[in-house]
């Protein structure tokens, strides 16, 4: 019962959803624990080493005991794992559209780091990001207040949070431009990805980062 509870674990942990999240990144931000080693996506990623481990575990001792009696069960349990992790995503995405179809709240709204991406330039304090951003609106939700959040720049930046409409049940690419001020004087541009965004609606925020 052990291996067949710690493969179940594992693998609970591991599937990324339609967001590109996995599901043990969020158990862990549950319970107060950064997935990350290093803070925000630096150094080891706990709960896909955890998840590994223990799925690990789990096949080997279920194989060991049940392959007298089902002498393929490896390739079977191989090909179901990888099955769960092609079809999770979409699973989740259908899922959430399916629960959240009449609702107006900020939980109708969500955000993905996937092909998100912002341009940049910079001129004294002044800074310019030119964005698309990926953002899922499961509901009826009509305006949120947006903005980006670029935590790993090494110039601290404040962005100026900005109305946009989305279109409901559905996701869509937004192609906004933000404007936000550095805390150092600086000429700088370029580009970058995993973009983290704060989604406002009615006075309640959700930070995706």
């Amino acid at each position: 019962m052990i291996f067949i509870s710690a493969a179940i674990i594992g693998l609970v942990l591991l599937p990324i959803n339609h967001l590109g999240n996995s599901v043990g990144d969020d158990l862990f931000r549950w319970i107060g624990i950064s997935p990350w080693a290093q803070g925000d996506r630096y150094g080891f990623h706990l709960p896909v080493i955890l998840g590994s481990l223990l799925l690990i575990f789990g096949t080997i001792g279920v194989v060991n005991i049940y392959r007298p009696q089902y002498p393929k069960i490896m390739s079977r349990l191989i090909l179901g794992y990888i099955a769960i992790m092609l079809i999770f995503p979409f699973v989740t995405e259908q899922l959430f559209f399916l629960t959240k179809f009449n609702s107006t709240s900020i939980s109708s709204v969500a955000y993905s780091k996937k092909e998100s991406q912002c341009n940049y330039s910079s001129e004294g304090k002044q800074v310019k990001a030119v964005c698309k951003l990926n953002i899922y609106n499961y509901g009826k939700l009509e305006q949120a207040t947006i903005r980006p959040i670029m935590n790993g720049w090494l110039v601290p930046t404040e962005f100026k949070p900005k109305v946009v409409t989305l279109h409901p049940q559905s996701q869509t690419f937004l192609n906004e431009v933000f404007y936000g001020e550095q805390i150092e004087d600086t000429e700088r541009q370029g580009s970058g990805s995993g973009i983290g965004l704060e989604i406002e609606v009615n006075g309640y925020k959700k930070k995706f980062e």
